[in-house]
């Protein structure tokens, strides 16, 4: 609870640490380090603050930039975010961590988040709200709505979004493409085209992660046809490399010689025309999986390895791992 309430902290005071004030002779305002750019801080607290209340209120008074959090098992909740000018952390668990179904952060500790900064404003009716200044080095550029990288000619609906220039990514988005259709049928087609039984209709090529996501929430999207195999080859509607998801870069993974079944989680997310992944070692196929699911994999030895994935499209990824073993 106090790491979170030093991180809101830091997020409110524009990137500033400081340490909590738990007694009434410490210092009010003691020395602070910049750990966070105001940039970064202000896209944090920008996006927080568009959440929708708890409770189902409507907004009111202070503006609210918070989250929730569940932990694993159901062990405790938690909502923690900056109200006005203060910080509030709200922790719902049993203190000799029995877990408890009910203990859901958006369903119990948000609702009692609201409840008390709203008890917080009614008892203090003149304290003003902490004003979210925009810094100079953030600025606004038209992103496509869906990908949220900067549009290309077919995006359907393009927004206003926050840059920061020299750091945010800039990257013309893939996600919609234009594929050429049989009037009657729906089917993609080769050229040469016939605008007299043909016309083009712009698709939105979503990757395999995103796409299971939109089907669990009952949201399923409208998937592109499929190229006939006679030009398939040689017209790409995608171009769009696998991203492999876990393991993460920069990161050592432990295994314990006396757990066989701990193993490490290869998964990666590629392009909608995808139907195969396939897993290497070097040059040592491991395994395939489908695009939606996970393989595991146990090395014999701890050391460097590389680790790369190849779509069935021929399109790949590689990262560089290290592998611990444990007695």
């Amino acid at each position: 609870m106090m790491e979170l309430g030093r991180l809101y902290l830091m997020l409110a005071s524009e990137g500033r640490y400081y340490p909590l004030r738990e007694r009434t002779d410490q210092p009010i305002n003691p020395p602070s380090t910049q750990l966070l750019s105001q940039a970064a801080s202000f896209l944090v607290l920008d996006m927080l603050k568009d959440n929708p209340r708890a409770d189902g209120l409507p907004k009111q008074g202070w503006r609210v930039a918070w989250k929730t959090g569940t932990s694993w098992g159901f062990h405790d909740a938690w909502s923690a975010g900056v109200a006005g000018p203060y910080v509030l952390v709200v922790w719902v668990g049993n203190f000799d961590a029995t877990p408890n179904a009910a203990f859901i952060g958006a369903e119990i500790a948000g609702p009692l988040f609201f409840s008390i900064s709203d008890a917080l404003q009614a008892s203090l009716p003149s304290t003003a709200d902490k004003a979210l200044a925009q810094p100079s080095t953030v600025k606004k550029v038209n992103i496509c709505a869906e990908s949220g990288e900067l549009p290309n000619l077919w995006c359907p609906k393009v927004v206003e979004g926050w840059f920061i220039p020299g750091v945010s990514p800039v990257k013309v988005s893939t996600l919609h493409r234009p594929v050429w259709v049989d009037n009657q049928t729906g089917m993609a087609v080769c050229p040469p085209y016939d605008t007299q039984t043909q016309h083009q209709e712009v698709f939105a090529f979503w990757p395999s992660d995103m796409a299971s996501l939109f089907e669990q929430a009952g949201l399923p999207r409208k998937l592109a046809p499929q190229l006939p195999e006679s030009c398939r080859n040689t017209i790409q509607l995608t171009n769009i490399d696998p991203v492999i998801r876990s393991p993460l870069r920069n990161v050592t993974y432990s295994l314990r010689q006396s757990h066989l079944n701990e193993h490490i989680a290869l998964k990666a997310d590629a392009a909608s025309d995808a139907s195969m992944l396939y897993w290497f070692v070097g040059r040592d196929l491991i395994g395939q999986s489908l695009p939606k699911q996970t393989l595991e994999w146990r090395p014999s030895t701890a050391g460097d390895y590389k680790l790369s994935v190849t779509d069935d499209k021929g399109r790949s990824a590689s990262l560089n791992l290290n592998v611990s073993i444990l007695q």
